[in-house]
């Protein structure tokens, strides 16, 4: 996750961007910043 996923939000428009691996992440951009949401595993 990362400036890709930022990057296709931010010039699509999308609020979604679903990555090679299937994974599905949320961008969102506020005057503020950036958020990005997914599901992750905790690996020990």
């Amino acid at each position: 996750m990362g400036s890709g996923t930022i990057a296709a939000g931010y010039v699509t428009g999308a609020t979604s961007v679903v990555q090679l691996t299937g994974q599905s992440i949320q961008v969102g951009f506020t005057s503020n910043g950036i958020t990005l949401a997914s599901e992750m595993e905790v690996v020990q």
